[in-house]
């Protein structure tokens, strides 16, 4: 082939548009997440109101199945993931309260729209499951100490975008509420997250 040939071809693949994603179908991610957290309660010992907030970090992973109706996406989801936050302050005295985030469990659906050839813009909103570990410390009565941990239920909603890269990659930013119902141990949780993440659709 001449070489004003291979420029004309060039000059054609360049000017040609981007082809559309197609973000339908399975998908699985990774993530990392800044984990702001609350955690509100009067918990068993008295009259120590127990109320701390922290902004930490958690990793976890999703898994879902997409399907496209048009510019439109439907689907639904399951994930989990692992917070690094553990919430301690002193309630009575010198006594202790530790609270720690251990796991958690989401379960949903998602509708998202395409807004452009490599862009996704959704909303998803489900149930959740955190597990919880609650820790206190009376220094001048032992008998007082308990520790234990909790399974509560929840909702969480949220959205974000995601960015086709190249094939199957792809890349998101998120951001997710979570309400937890009341612990055993008397504590009211949320969380808020903004994630980062990638994955890859089969």
């Amino acid at each position: 082939m001449k070489f004003h040939h291979v420029l004309a071809a060039a000059a054609v693949f360049a000017a040609a548009p981007a082809a559309a994603a197609d973000f339908s179908g399975l998908r699985v991610e990774a993530y990392g997440s800044r984990d702001a957290a609350s955690v509100k309660g009067d918990f068993e010992d008295g009259d120590g109101l127990f109320d701390h907030k922290s902004d930490d970090f958690a990793v976890g992973g999703e898994a879902g199945y997409d399907l496209k109706l048009g510019s439109t996406l439907v689907g639904a989801y399951a994930g989990i993931d692992f917070p690094k936050n553990e919430h301690c302050q002193l309630v009575e005295g010198d006594d202790e309260l530790c609270f720690e985030g251990k796991r958690n469990y989401t379960l949903g659906a998602r509708l998202g729209f395409q807004a452009s050839n490599r862009v996704l813009l959704y909303g998803k909103a489900g149930l959740s499951n955190g597990s919880f570990k609650a820790a206190y410390r009376d220094l001048q009565d032992q008998t007082q100490n308990f520790t234990g941990t909790d399974d509560v239920g929840g909702y969480h909603v949220g959205g974000g975008a995601e960015f086709a890269v190249a094939g199957p990659l792809y890349i998101k930013a998120e951001y997710l509420h979570t309400s937890y119902n009341e612990t055993e141990e008397g504590g009211d949780v949320s969380r808020n997250q903004v994630k980062l993440g990638a994955g890859l659709r089969f």
